[in-house]
């Protein structure tokens, strides 16, 4: 047995009862075993941490740490600091992994001495397990020095924003750390990462089971704060591009990263409660305002007929 887990993996636990025992259940029937459990109680009120302690005391490999609810990004952090790995995995408590997805990862992490492996993932119910049983061979894989050219691309190879489709050296991410108290911060995160320009493998291969959760964040009723923390996340992602970023690197973010990241502010906007609505326009008009002068925002960026709409949006508000 090695002395140190070669994949250390970070979940954050807040009242997901409902959905955590399938979650570590496929942690710990996965085909690769060399692994650490980092599991982060991040001040459930439910029965979450018992079930946490039951399956500590069952399995050496399960380390729990329990702290005040300080959210998502902490949770996440606090598991980092403790990591001993050589790679990383962050995984999010009410999913789930197929069973051969470390195996995988170490596989093509290995075989192109990879800093990064990317893959995709399928909607799950969270109730039950659909796992498959890959061929490790055929599986096709894309190498790259220049990852930011598959985030939110079209086809079978591209990255996605958030941080569970990627298996990370430890190295990599040492002392990079999530932004503390906003929601969508993930989006940062990976951008960051994919500007470091690290050796990445991008897999055809759709290794996690995302639950939909009405539960979750990215289900909640919008808020206020919904609307501020894209901002945020644009604000920081803006910071790292024009820090780190080569010129044409900066467009594509752009065009292809803000797009969206607006496009989903505007929506927030349209699917509050009728008395919060105009507050919440209010506050992303004054937002497109700061976009245009930071140009964030473009025709070329946005197409022209939305932008005419933020425009509409900046006279009117």
């Amino acid at each position: 047995m090695c002395l140190y887990p070669q994949i250390s993996v970070i979940m954050p636990v807040y009242n997901v009862e409902k959905y955590l025992k399938r979650c570590i259940l496929s942690v710990l029937n996965q085909t690769f075993s060399n692994f650490e459990l980092i599991c982060v109680d991040d001040g459930a009120n439910d029965s979450s941490y018992s079930i946490l302690k039951d399956f500590e005391n069952k399995d050496k490999r399960i380390k729990v740490i329990r702290q005040e609810n300080q959210g998502l990004s902490e949770a996440r952090n606090a598991g980092l600091k403790k990591a001993c790995g050589e790679y990383v995995y962050f995984l999010d408590s009410d999913d789930a992994i197929q069973p051969q997805t470390f195996e995988i990862c170490m596989h093509f992490a290995t075989l192109h001495k990879a800093d990064l492996v990317c893959f995709g993932f399928k909607k799950s119910d969270g109730q039950s397990f659909e796992g498959c049983d890959f061929d490790v061979e055929k599986i096709k894989a894309f190498e790259s020095r220049h990852p930011l050219d598959f985030l939110l691309a079209k086809g079978p190879f591209k990255i996605s924003l958030n941080v569970w489709t990627k298996f990370y050296k430890h190295s990599l991410i040492k002392d990079m750390f999530f932004t503390k108290g906003i929601y969508y911060e993930d989006g940062p995160y990976s951008v960051e990462v994919l500007l470091c320009e690290p050796k990445t493998v991008v897999l055809d291969a759709k290794l996690y089971l995302y639950t939909q959760n009405m539960l979750s964040i990215s289900n909640q009723k919008t808020t206020l704060k919904h609307i501020q923390d894209y901002r945020a996340v644009i604000d920081k992602i803006n910071f790292l591009s024009l820090k780190m970023a080569h010129k044409n690197d900066v467009e594509y973010i752009r065009r292809i990263v803000f797009r969206r990241y607006v496009n989903n502010q505007y929506k927030c906007c349209l699917c509050a409660r009728e008395n919060e609505k105009r507050q919440m326009l209010e506050y992303f008009a004054q937002s497109l305002k700061h976009y245009q002068k930071e140009k964030i925002i473009s025709i070329k960026g946005c197409g022209l007929l939305k932008y005419l709409k933020y425009c509409f949006l900046i006279l009117k508000y």
